[in-house]
């Protein structure tokens, strides 16, 4: 196994002031409904549901320029029904604007 040494250069980055970001959904039956497609690429590492990359994705649209949130917190309203479900997922965090990238 050949390994590569990677030299990082330090980032440059503005910590934006706190935005929110909201995205509404649920499902009928097995099927989702919501879904708006305006997620952009967002990595998926911790938000497996598609309302919370939603509500990212409603939060970085608010910052000019942003590329990522720090420290997302999400709330979450839901509504239970026989056959089907909603719910409203709100993002709080504070967005970063990264200038270069860490790679050298």
């Amino acid at each position: 196994m050949h390994t590569e040494t990677v030299e990082l250069a330090p980032a440059d980055y503005t910590i934006s002031g706190d935005t929110t970001g909201k995205s509404c959904g649920g499902r009928f039956l097995i099927f989702p409904t919501g879904i708006t497609n305006k997620s952009g690429y967002i990595s998926t590492a911790f938000t497996a549901d598609y309302l919370e990359t939603q509500a990212i994705f409603d939060a970085i649209s608010k910052v000019e320029g942003a590329n990522y949130l720090v420290n997302p917190r999400f709330e979450y309203e839901s509504t239970n029904y026989y056959i089907a479900s909603s719910t409203c997922v709100t993002v709080k965090a504070k967005a970063v604007t990264l200038k270069t990238g860490p790679v050298k």
